[in-house]
């Protein structure tokens, strides 16, 4: 464990790992980018167990037939049916472990896309939902601000207002 947070870079797919690749015990979100079936090069161990990873498997990972000790995706939030890609090697080699902690087998929920991890819809939604209520928040500021320099005479000049209670003003007057 490195207590990585987030989600899994789609890059790592791209890099030319020949050894292994271990992401196991941290809170890692999101689905696994198809990009890593790109990973044909690596010859051992491929391990993302023990995080909360979600959605189906990409059938991607199916092209990483060289794996010669083991493929760990247990302990996660997979959920869908098993591409058959991957299943005929986690039948043939006990060392892919995919199953177990996970929800192989039942569909996805509406917080997950198969494929995708989190549904981008409401990921957008929720943004633009905060980026409406800073705005919000905001014109409110500017307003009050305006408020607060807007002459409230006509022949008033455009600056603070600066206008005194009656009381400070009649101790002015007397001195």
């Amino acid at each position: 464990s490195n207590d990585l947070r987030g989600t899994l870079p789609s890059e790592l797919g791209k890099l030319p790992i020949s050894s292994d690749v271990y992401f196991t015990s941290n809170q890692l979100t999101s689905s696994i980018p198809t990009q890593f079936g790109q990973l044909t090069t690596m010859s051992n161990d491929f391990g993302f167990d023990s995080n909360s990873l979600s959605s189906t498997l990409p059938t991607e990972l199916g092209q990483l037939t060289i794996l010669s000790r083991f493929f760990d995706l247990s302990s996660n939030r997979f959920c869908g049916s098993l591409p058959t890609q991957i299943s005929k090697f986690s039948l043939e080699d006990q060392s892919w472990v995919i199953s177990l902690g996970n929800s192989i087998g039942t569909p996805c929920t509406d917080g997950e896309v198969v494929g995708q991890g989190a549904n981008p819809v409401n990921s957008t939604v929720a943004v633009l939902t905060a980026v409406v209520l800073v705005l919000g928040v905001l014109l409110v500021v500017l307003l009050v601000r305006l408020m607060r320099i807007v002459p409230r005479h006509p022949h008033q000049r455009w600056e603070e207002s600066t206008e005194m209670a009656p009381d400070e003003e009649s101790s002015i007057n007397k001195s």
